[in-house]
C-alpha cells in the first residue's frame, strides 16, 4: 500500500512538473545542450504558451523564452520561423 501511495504521488509530480514552464524550459535547455533540438522544442513551446496564458502575451517576462525559441528555431534552419519570433521579442 505504502508503494502505491509513493507512487501515485511521483506521478503527481511529475504531472505538475509538465505544466511548470520554469522546469520545461530548464529540461528544453538541457536536451538543447545534448543537440536533441527536435525533443527541445515542443518543450520550449509548451513553456512558452503555459507562461503567455499566466501573464498575458504582452508580458515581458517571456522574452527570453521566445528568444531561446527563436533560436532553437535558428539552430535547425527555420530561418522564417525564427525571424518571427526575434521580431516579436524586440517588439
Amino acid at each position: 500500500m505504502l508503494r502505491l501511495v509513493a507512487l501515485l504521488l511521483s506521478i503527481g509530480v511529475a504531472a505538475i512538473a509538465q505544466e511548470d514552464p520554469v522546469q520545461l524550459r530548464d529540461r528544453a535547455v538541457g536536451l538543447i545542450g545534448m543537440g536533441k533540438y527536435a525533443e527541445a522544442e515542443p518543450l520550449l513551446a509548451r513553456a512558452l504558451d503555459l507562461r503567455e496564458r499566466q501573464a498575458g502575451a504582452e508580458d515581458l517576462s517571456l522574452v527570453p523564452l521566445i528568444e531561446e525559441l527563436a533560436a532553437l528555431y535558428r539552430a535547425q534552419g527555420r530561418n522564417p520561423d525564427a525571424e518571427k519570433l526575434f521580431l516579436r521579442s524586440s517588439a
